[in-house]
């Protein structure tokens, strides 16, 4: 079975996640988190995936829990957009090069 674009889907790629999807999953799951947060606080929010695979989602609320049901709705969006990574397999793009070597000046000892 393939998605639309001719990609075969998540679960028939491999069995075992290679870097690719776990990078893929973790942007899935901060974009979940971000696009809700957008949507029901109708506030700017932000996320960030890092060169090891983790990321990390502002709600923009200055804490770090929940404080409102939105926001804990906000806060729950990330693992369902996270689960979409069953039926779809990340995109065909190389992996970004790490700050360190791009920009080799400004990275620390």
């Amino acid at each position: 079975m393939r998605t639309p674009h001719k990609r075969p889907l998540a679960k028939e790629i491999m069995v075992q996640e290679d870097e690719g999807v776990r990078r893929w999953k973790t942007c899935l799951h901060e974009a979940g988190h971000a696009v809700a947060g957008r949507h029901l606080l109708k506030r700017a929010t932000g996320a960030a995936v890092f060169g090891n695979g983790s990321g990390v989602a502002n709600l923009g609320n200055g804490a770090d829990v929940p404080v409102s049901f939105r926001e804990a709705m906000a806060a729950a969006a990330g693992e369902a957009a996270e689960s979409l990574a069953d039926k779809y397999a990340p995109p065909e793009v190389p992996l970004p090069v790490p700050l360190e070597t791009a920009y080799p000046e400004i990275a620390g000892p």
